[in-house]
């Protein structure tokens, strides 16, 4: 799945009312007007009991207002509210610059782990 086909699926089955992001470098993905929130999609390749999520985006979302962090996998599409107060013990690791396998630089990003458990999952 890809972050429009989320976009879409989420528009279609969860709430009709999600705008994509207007600019290509906004702290966020999409904004749901019902729902008076920021959303900020992911999708990856493989499933894990935990999800990454980069400390800065956590930090922009949470400083925005009300966010949620959705994520996808081979096993489902599953959902956080992200809250100021949310215990996440941040690490670094070294990591692509971008998701663009073009360009191969690597730099170090504060990250931290989100429990699948925690979730609500939405499919």
């Amino acid at each position: 799945m890809t972050e429009n086909e989320l976009l879409d699926w989420l528009i279609d089955n969860v709430d009709p009312t999600i705008k994509k992001a207007e600019y290509k470098y906004s702290r966020f993905d999409a904004y749901s007007e019902m729902h008076d929130c920021f959303i900020e999609l992911k999708c990856r390749r493989k499933h894990y009991p935990d999800l990454m999520i980069e400390k800065q985006k956590f930090l922009n979302l949470v400083e925005d207002g009300a966010s949620y962090y959705i994520c996808s996998t081979p096993e489902g599409i599953y959902c956080w509210e992200l809250t100021p107060d949310m215990e996440i013990e941040w690490i670094t690791k070294k990591m692509p610059k971008t998701t663009d396998f073009k360009r191969r630089s690597w730099v170090s990003k504060e990250v931290g782990f989100l429990k699948v458990s925690d979730a609500k999952k939405l499919k």
